[in-house]
């Protein structure tokens, strides 16, 4: 099985800024390394393997022991464009995989939970204290994702987790819940892709490209199924770039009315300390995004390159998980409460009404059923190993 490195249409390389960015990711790496618990820090993704493009983050995984008591900044968007991601990495995760390295079903699904096999793959080594073992293990346990049994095993997981997800989209058609069916229905989707581009030696290189690095493969058939089954349940049929400009707007300014409404719930909920306290961490988590942020995906759209921006923003990105985050703020319930999260007044009509606009959820049950058995044929192609 070969790794593919696959370029999105009307996407460069810019080896000027992969230099910047490694660059940015040394200074970090000084700032961090002498926190006591840090192990390691690696530098992954694109910023590692290539291509790199103005739209590319920065990904860095920090190795620490139980000993770890400091704070890392999630992301942070510095003034040269560059996001950086801190990606924490628990010594204790590494060795539950370490541990069943020699069992191929346990691995696989080490690999499947954490994804680091994927994450890490190609990774390059930026520091490492004088004391860990994991200068030398951490290389051998991601070589492990690569033997062609192991990834197999890996695809099976996404197909059963796909699987589990048409039949959740099923009971909530039939509970007339097609708003969550349907969001179900994406994660099938990505799951049944994941597992196909696998199948053919992929390793995972971005979630923001993926539909983009899918086409690459075609004409293959089942790819080329999953795609025009996919295209529809993300609503990226027959999306122009006028559309994506005005959808990576309207998530702008979607961002900051979410916030100011928080800041009102927290003002409202003040008196009881659950309810508070839950916002309050819903409120870091919008304010870690808001902080220097700015649409990262315009450039792509600039360049006509939209399957992977809206891809990530409807299926992907933590915009899709608002209505659990805020039903769970007052109530301790199912995890995508979609139907109760629109006609529940935690948040604004209005910022209801732009969460359903971004997302382009369908409502009619009869389109979501039609969706489902075409994903469950090819589910069912996909448990069929390649040869």
């Amino acid at each position: 099985m070969i790794s593919q490195l696959v370029l999105a249409p009307q996407e460069t390389h810019d080896p000027l800024r992969q230099q910047m960015m490694r660059d940015r990711a040394n200074k970090t790496v000084q700032n961090i390394r002498n926190q006591e618990g840090i192990l390691g820090v690696v530098l992954s993704g694109s910023t590692a393997r290539g291509p790199v493009g103005q739209s590319s983050d920065l990904d860095l995984h920090v190795i620490v022991s139980d000993k770890f008591t400091g704070n890392l900044h999630e992301w942070t968007f510095h003034e040269d464009g560059i996001i950086e991601n801190l990606h924490t990495v628990h010594e204790d995760e590494l060795l539950r995989g370490w541990n069943v390295r020699n069992e191929p079903d346990r691995l696989a699904a080490w690999f499947y939970e954490t994804k680091l096999g994927d994450e890490l793959n190609q990774f390059i080594p930026l520091w490492w204290n004088s004391t860990t073992q994991w200068r030398e293990k951490l290389l051998i346990l991601v070589a492990y994702r690569q033997n062609p049994d192991v990834a197999q095993r890996v695809a099976q997981c996404y197909i059963e987790s796909a699987r589990v997800n048409m039949i959740k989209t099923h009971n909530a058609c039939q509970e007339d819940a097609p708003l969550d069916g349907h969001h179900h229905l994406r994660l099938a989707f990505q799951a049944n892709l994941i597992a196909a581009l696998i199948q053919r030696g992929w390793t995972i290189r971005g979630s923001k490209k993926r539909i983009e690095i899918a086409q690459a493969f075609l004409p293959d058939p089942v790819i080329k199924n999953l795609l025009t089954i996919g295209l529809d349940i993300v609503g990226l049929k027959d999306m122009t770039a006028n559309q994506v400009t005005k959808l990576c707007e309207l998530r702008l300014q979607y961002r900051t009315t979410l916030l100011r409404e928080l800041r009102e719930l927290k003002v409202q909920y003040a008196h009881d300390e659950r309810i508070s306290h839950k916002i309050e961490q819903a409120i870091r988590l919008q304010e870690t995004h808001e902080a220097m942020a700015y649409d990262y995906y315009s450039p792509l759209v600039i360049k006509n390159i939209i399957l992977g921006p809206v891809n990530h923003i409807r299926c992907i990105s933590g915009l899709m998980r608002v209505p659990e985050l805020f039903i769970s703020c007052l109530h301790e319930e199912e995890p995508w409460p979609i139907k109760k999260f629109i006609k529940l007044d935690i948040l604004s009509r209005n910022i209801r009404d732009a969460w359903l606009e971004i997302m382009a959820l369908e409502s009619s049950p009869q389109q979501c059923v039609h969706l489902l058995s075409i994903l469950s044929t090819a589910n069912d192609d996909l448990r069929v190993l390649p040869s």
